[in-house]
């Protein structure tokens, strides 16, 4: 039962079938042996028949497949990759012709840090005394206490280091893809407060002054990220974050565009940003950014449709959409519970180069089930073929039955080898 749910139902409607058709098949030479051939043989009928019967048996045939995927399922376990599908899950990957990425906490490491906070009210810019920067941070934290993404990550190790205490937030409201909302007690008055993308932000005021405008820009020219917290009454800050690309970024990037792999980015940051990301790992194909995660699903089954089998690769809630809908859906670490629940594979040591290392597996997974196929029915004929017509003597038609089985076996074992890939 526990091999059956491992290989999945293919597998299992394989085995089912594959007696009926092997069966016949000694029928037949058994007839064909004791007609045409009685006068011309060295070895009895009934040497001859139980020839047939040894080396039509599938053994070999059945065994190819399971003991493939088995070996392959146990080297990429030990090198923390889990493969949540099994066999299934690897056939699937052995097909994928296009790699998508998500930016922050997989190209990049999504260790972010405080670059700077700018503080606006009205269409002019304050002083951004320690006092005010400290409320702001304080109101950022407190929002992203509600929120699992590398800001929020980033926000409490700098109260932290500040000593600052997170503040008080009721009625917060998460807004996947976008920012978080709550109401928040300023100067004395309960105070609508939201942080987010800077569209997100926005849309409490008609627009934004030139000066709020001219520091999104500049933060955004230097790849940083941005998030604005604004409040209802009027209140802007902008704060800008740093992230460094993953150490394996531009290797595992270069790895699989030699395998001949499309290679894209769907982003929930600014287009600068990504771009300087998918030129400093090695120009992507495709980059999209300031998505959604509905937006990057959209883009995804678009490409599911054109370009088919795609493997997506992400780590947040953000990216859980789309890791579903993708053929491949692969969380990098356990960041994120809801990126995990929706993965079909899981790197758990966040490593790149384990991507194109796995994707690679896969595909010669596939391919040594293939040789194991050939070799058993390639020894199931010439050993039944060769016996019915009494070229072989009994011992060697076992001989040539249980070597082809234990050749399978040895191939297939092939696989346990990290080299092979």
């Amino acid at each position: 039962l526990a091999l059956g749910a491992l290989l999945g139902e293919k597998q299992l409607r394989f085995e089912a079938i594959l007696p009926q058709t092997a069966l016949p098949k000694p029928s037949c030479m058994l007839v064909f042996s004791s007609g045409c051939l009685r006068n011309t043989v060295r070895y009895s009928f009934h040497s001859r028949s139980l020839g047939v019967l040894i080396a039509a048996s599938p053994c070999a045939l059945v065994l190819g497949a399971p003991v493939a995927y088995l070996s392959a399922l146990s080297v990429c376990a030990r090198r923390g990759v889990l493969v949540k599908g099994g066999a299934k899950t690897l056939e699937r990957t052995a097909a994928v012709d296009h790699v998508v990425f998500d930016k922050t906490g997989t190209l990049t490491t999504g260790n972010l840090k405080l670059k700077g906070v700018q503080v606006f009210s009205g269409a002019e810019e304050e002083n951004a005394s320690s006092e005010l920067q400290s409320w702001v941070l304080s109101t950022a934290a407190a929002l992203e206490q509600h929120a699992v993404h590398p800001i929020a990550s980033a926000l409490e190790e700098e109260i932290k280091n500040r000593g600052i205490h997170a503040g008080e937030v009721s009625g917060a409201r998460s807004f996947p893809g976008c920012g978080l909302e709550g109401t928040v007690e300023r100067d004395g008055k309960r105070t609508g407060v939201r942080i987010g993308n800077p569209s997100f932000a926005e849309e409490w005021t008609s627009e934004y002054s030139d000066l709020v405008e001219r520091s999104i820009a500049d933060s955004t020219e230097r790849g940083e990220i941005v998030a604005v917290l604004a409040t209802d009454d009027g209140f802007r800050a902008v704060l800008s974050f740093t992230d460094v690309i993953r150490e394996n970024a531009k290797s595992a990037v270069s790895s699989m565009r030699s395998d001949s792999l499309r290679l894209s980015m769907l982003s929930g940051d600014n287009m600068t940003s990504a771009e300087r990301v998918s030129n400093e790992v090695g120009k992507l194909d495709d980059v999209h950014a300031s998505l959604s995660p509905s937006e990057k699903l959209n883009i995804l089954s678009g490409w599911r449709g054109s370009k088919g089998s795609v493997l997506m690769v992400g780590d947040g809630v953000n990216d859980a959409p789309a890791l579903a809908g993708a053929t491949v859906g692969c969380s990098l670490g356990l960041r994120s519970a809801t990126a995990v629940e929706n993965s079909d594979v899981i790197f758990m040591d966040e490593n790149l180069s384990s991507l194109s290392w796995y994707i690679r597996k896969s595909k010669s997974t596939r391919a040594i089930v293939a040789q194991n196929l050939v070799l058993a029915l390639g020894f199931m004929a010439l050993a039944s073929m060769s016996a019915a017509c009494g070229a072989l003597p009994l011992w060697l038609a076992v001989s040539m039955h249980e070597g082809g089985t234990l050749l399978v076996g040895l191939n297939g074992l092939r696989l346990l080898s990290d080299d092979l890939s």
